[in-house]
């Protein structure tokens, strides 16, 4: 896990930076966006059919006794008790349950009530996908409807998700564990991470009579293997977020107190080289504003648009040889507009092509904002 005191300078960073009258808008933004992961945490989804086993999984995960619930009725968002996490992004979810569990540890934990109906069903569990950076699919079969709804999950939640076979206790005392194993073996190697069958009713019978279970309860109902391995990708992503964010800071000279606000825009000189940029900007934008719903061609689309946008702006930047202070003054964040565009391009989904969309939409609303007068010389 990140170093506390790196973590804390960085959170107070961030936070400089969402204000910081240095900065564009489209880098406040993108400050805040870093903050707010930072501050949250790995949001960890337990997904599944009713009854397949995701309230006692929870349990099982954090190692306590839950507060009485109505479970067809509530959201439950489980965090550090002592942490303060900006889980706001849960609809509806109510107040977190502040609990001392070292699985915890920079971890949100997500138990989302979905509905019992199938296109309810198939709806909020998608919908549950914009909200996670890791799933835990509950199963006993991994049934065809449930393959189905998985596979509109992005690929790269896919690759940090894991196939969770509940109540492997039942399945073995039938005689089916290995069989069922085995048959799941090529779905979950196409699909997830990795597959955990698990028995968290062993370990939830002794949470609930008031004991706690040892090392040897819980590695035998499978929990051990499966936090061990979750947290591990969570420290792996938490500290990608890190690095994300202090590659941020350093390019943008951020400390750790917000400047001072100044009270007009400063007169920056236009000139061709900022002058091309922001028509090559304007004219990206409102390409990207003419495209419809996102399905498969459209998000193609536009990704073709940002590709062609996103080298255009490093040519522009890379032959700006001219004393345009406009432009030099800009460089940065152009630069930083590319790599996210390019970036968002690699991950090739919706949720990053809305993403991309807003950050060539918002650059360019900031540029025509600018207080720019011409070039005198």
């Amino acid at each position: 896990m990140p170093d506390s005191e790196e973590f804390e300078r960085t959170l107070k960073r961030l936070n400089a930076a969402t204000s910081a009258s240095s900065l564009s808008a489209v880098n406040r933004a993108h400050a805040l966006d870093l903050y707010s992961r930072l501050k949250t945490g790995v949001r960890v989804v337990v997904l599944g059919s009713g009854g397949s086993g995701k309230s006692t999984l929870c349990k099982a995960l954090i190692n306590e006794e839950v507060p009485a619930h109505e479970p067809e009725e509530t959201t439950f968002v489980y965090v550090r008790a002592g942490a303060n996490p900006g889980i706001d992004f849960v609809p509806e979810a109510g107040p977190p349950i502040c609990i001392d569990a070292e699985f915890l540890q920079d971890i949100c934990l997500i138990d989302i009530h979905l509905p019992t109906e199938p296109a309810a069903f198939s709806k909020a569990t998608q919908d549950a996908f914009e909200l996670a950076d890791i799933v835990l699919w509950c199963s006993q079969s991994f049934a065809a409807n449930e393959a189905e709804i998985w596979a509109e999950a992005p690929d790269h939640l896919k690759d940090h998700s894991f196939l969770v076979l509940t109540k492997a206790d039942e399945l073995m005392d039938a005689g089916q564990l290995k069989e069922r194993i085995d048959a799941l073996q090529y779905i979950v190697s196409e699909e997830f991470h990795s597959m955990f069958p698990t028995s968290a009713k062993s370990v939830e019978a002794v949470l609930s009579s008031g004991g706690t279970p040892d090392a040897a309860q819980r590695s035998a109902s499978g929990m051990t293997a499966l936090c061990e391995t979750v947290r591990r990708i969570a420290a792996s992503g938490r500290r990608a977020d890190l690095d994300s964010a202090l590659l941020f800071l350093e390019r943008h000279s951020v400390e750790a107190f917000p400047q001072k606000e100044t009270s007009e825009n400063p007169t920056r000189y236009w000139g061709p080289g900022l002058e091309k940029v922001r028509a090559l900007i304007s004219e990206h934008a409102e390409q990207l504003v003419t495209i419809g719903s996102a399905g498969d061609e459209e998000t193609d689309r536009v990704f073709d648009i940002c590709n062609s946008l996103s080298e255009a702006l490093s040519d522009a930047v890379s032959e700006n040889d001219t004393d345009c202070t406009g432009l030099r003054d800009w460089e940065d964040e152009l630069i930083d507009a590319s790599d996210r565009l390019v970036l968002m391009g690699l991950e090739n989904d919706t949720r990053s092509a809305a993403d991309a969309v807003s950050i060539v939409v918002q650059l360019s609303r900031d540029l025509q904002l600018e207080n720019f007068v011409s070039n005198p010389r």
